[in-house]
This record gives structure tokens, C-alpha cells and sequence, in this order.
């Protein structure tokens, strides 16, 4: 009988670091900072745009992400994978 090997990976970090958040926003907004001091109407709309799909991504980042298991969950997959072995 072939054996099947299985790996769990158990993941402690987030994928979205606090620091890299808040260094694209200060990015983000630091275009629009530029702008206002330029006095640039496109410089300002360009930053604006840049913001709102940097926010789109970063939920299309959140949505998407892989969950995985509970521990609660992860220790009842183990338990069932155990049984079928024994």
C-alpha cells in the first residue's frame, strides 16, 4: 500500500505587515500631498486614483487569501487522517 505523505503548514504572519501598509499610503498620499503644494489638479487626481486602487488591492488581497484551519479544525483533520491510517 502506497503511503500518502501529507505537510501542514502552519502560518504566523500575516501577509499584510503593518510597516508595508503604512509605508505605499504615506506614498500614496505624499503624491497628493505634492500636489496640493503645486498647486496640480492632475497630480492630485493621479494620487487619488493610485490611493483607491491600492485600497482595491489590498481588498482583493484580504478577500482572496488563503483562511486555513482553526486549530480546533486542523486537530479534527488530524484525528480523521490518524483513523484512516490506524
Amino acid at each position: 500500500m502506497e503511503t500518502q505523505a501529507i505537510e501542514i503548514e502552519i502560518r504566523i504572519n500575516p501577509k499584510l505587515q503593518p510597516l508595508r501598509a503604512a509605508i505605499q499610503l504615506a506614498a500614496q498620499t505624499g503624491v497628493i500631498g505634492v500636489g496640493v503644494l503645486a498647486d496640480s489638479p492632475a497630480m492630485q487626481w493621479c494620487g487619488f486614483i493610485f490611493l483607491m486602487l491600492t485600497f482595491f488591492g489590498w481588498g482583493s488581497i484580504a478577500l482572496h487569501q488563503d483562511k486555513g484551519l482553526s486549530i480546533a479544525d486542523a486537530r479534527k483533520r488530524l484525528d480523521a487522517l490518524e483513523r484512516r491510517e490506524a
